[in-house]
């Protein structure tokens, strides 16, 4: 993936999205606000998984997802 100057003509479906597993969501968060990047987070029910939801610059969303046992502030952030 890649970031480009001009988004391309093609309009058809963009991808819904994508997910990443990863560790270390405290830290992740703490990057994501010095940044000023939004995020949404969601918890799976039954499973605890964390979910932070961000958008890449094209509009695509992505899922990163932490083990239930991460301990962070779930709260949502609009950058």
């Amino acid at each position: 993936m890649v970031e480009v100057a001009n988004t391309p003509a093609n309009t058809e479906p963009r991808i819904d999205h994508f997910a990443f597993r990863a560790e270390g969501l405290a830290d992740f968060l703490a990057r994501l606000r010095h940044l000023g990047v939004a995020y949404r987070i969601g918890v799976v029910p039954d499973y605890g998984i964390r979910q932070v939801n961000v958008r890449d610059p094209d509009g695509n969303r992505i899922e990163i997802q932490f083990a239930a046992g991460e301990e962070a502030d779930l709260s949502d952030f609009s950058g």
